[in-house]
Formats: structure tokens, C-alpha cells, sequence
């Protein structure tokens, strides 16, 4: 290590709040008792019992730093750990708000999967499209913010959770906005020729929605390791990206 690093590392450490308060105190403490000895006139004894005690003094100054430092080192610790068990709190209830709307996205593309699309399916519209995507409003930002805080691991897991939550409101937006810009004609043909893809998104959401579950299990009895394959379900999820591929205009207004 180079001497303008050690230089800058010393510098770092007395520029923290708490090394410097004790120093300042240590400081002004010497100064009063070197002018104490300067304005008295005493016999050698007694010079060198105030020896004794300038010595004694400045251990407990010492002592004093070394605990205002130790202090705020500890009350950082405690902090960050109170920050940790609060966003665990949170990554509980996100997962559970996920598991208690899960349903009407497997509703949404079971329905798409299934049905063929005429005058009577369309009635249908308004509930379909009525809140149809996952609320992510617990991880933003409250949870984001604070992952920092937790272990490298879980921090990974909340991560995926949310990645994949996320590529599912994408998938169900996009369907959306294909059922809400065409007719009845133009959406039968479109739903038969993603007929496939649909059904594959529809198995993705089931598994998705067991693997919620063991999340929000394994959050609840605090476990350091999850024991979710995240790799593999976000291969699985590759289905989902294939249903917002650019499609074509002709597959969906009525032209084609």
C-alpha cells in the first residue's frame, strides 16, 4: 500500500464524526491540565503525582474516544440490522399480496387459452380487463431501497421475485392492449394463432405461483437459503417474453 493511501485511509478515520469528537475532547483536556501544571508551584511529590495523574487522566480520555467510536459503530450495526428485519417484514407481505392476486392472472390467461372469441366473449370485456396485472406498490420503493441491507443471497431471491412479477404485468399489459383494440373477428384469430403460447404462459403462472409460496414460507421461518432454482424459472419464463413479440398487424385489426 503506498503512503498517499495509508495518507488518505488516516485522513478518512479522523474525519468520522466520533474519532474526531474524541479527539478535540483529548486535545482541550491536555491543554487545561498543561496549564494547570504551568500555573502551579509545587514540591517534586507533588509534581509527579500530577504526573500520575495527567497519565491517569488521559487513559480515560483515550478510553472515552475509543468508546464514543465503539458506540457509533454499534448503533450503525443496530441500525442496519432493525433495517434488515423491516424489509424482511415487507418482503412477506409483498409475497403474500402476490399469492392473494395471483388467481385472476391465471383466470386471465386460462380465459384467453380457452375461449373463442365471438359477439358474446366480448361482453366479457370489461370484467376481463379490470385489474388484471400484480401490485408491486410494497416493493416500490420500500423494499428496493433497502436491499443493500440484507444478506448477498436473499437480496438475489427478493430480486428475482420481483424481476419475474414484473415479466408476468408486462405480458398481461400487452394482452390488454391487443383485446382492447380489436374486434371480435380479428381477436378469435389472433387468440387461435397464440393459442400455444398462451397455455405455456398459463403453466408458467401456476408454477410461479408455488414457487411464491415457498418463498413467502421460507421468508416466514427465516431461512438463510431459499432452496428456489430461480435459473430455471426464469428459462421457464421465456414463454411469457414470446407472447409480447411484435405481432403482426394483419393477426389482429381485422384487415388481414
Amino acid at each position: 500500500m503506498s503512503k498517499r493511501t495509508k495518507r488518505e485511509r488516516l485522513h478518512a478515520i479522523i474525519e468520522t464524526p466520533y474519532v474526531r469528537l474524541g479527539l478535540v475532547i483529548t486535545v482541550l483536556l491536555l491543554i487545561g491540565l498543561a496549564i494547570i501544571l504551568l500555573a502551579t508551584t509545587s514540591t517534586a511529590t507533588d509534581n509527579a503525582q500530577l504526573v500520575v495523574n495527567l497519565v491517569t487522566v488521559a487513559i480515560v480520555v483515550a478510553s472515552s474516544s475509543v468508546t464514543v467510536v465503539l458506540g457509533g459503530y454499534v448503533q450503525g450495526w443496530v441500525k442496519g440490522r432493525n433495517k434488515a428485519k423491516l424489509t424482511k417484514s415487507l418482503m412477506v407481505a409483498y409475497a403474500t399480496r402476490i399469492l392473494e392476486e395471483l388467481p385472476k392472472v391465471l383466470s386471465f390467461f386460462e380465459f384467453l387459452s380457452y375461449t373463442s372469441w365471438d359477439e358474446d366473449s366480448m361482453r366479457m370485456m370489461p370484467l376481463l380487463t379490470k385489474n388484471r396485472t400484480l401490485d408491486t406498490s410494497i416493493y416500490d420503493p420500500r423494499i428496493r431501497d433497502n436491499l443493500l441491507f440484507l444478506k448477498e443471497k436473499l437480496a438475489n431471491d427478493v430480486t428475482y421475485f420481483d424481476m419475474l412479477i414484473r415479466m408476468i404485468n408486462d405480458s398481461v399489459e400487452y394482452c390488454l392492449t391487443i383485446i382492447t383494440s380489436s374486434q371480435p373477428e380479428a381477436l378469435s384469430k389472433w387468440s387461435q394463432l397464440r393459442k400455444e403460447n398462451l397455455q405455456n404462459a398459463l403453466r408458467f403462472v401456476q408454477r410461479f405461483t408455488l414457487i411464491s409460496d415457498q418463498f413467502r414460507t421460507a421468508l416466514l421461518k427465516g431461512k438463510k437459503d431459499t432452496g428456489i432454482d430461480w435459473s430455471s424459472l426464469l428459462k421457464q419464463s421465456q414463454v411469457i417474453t414470446t407472447i409480447t413479440s411484435i405481432t403482426p398487424k394483419s393477426d389482429f385489426d381485422g384487415k388481414g
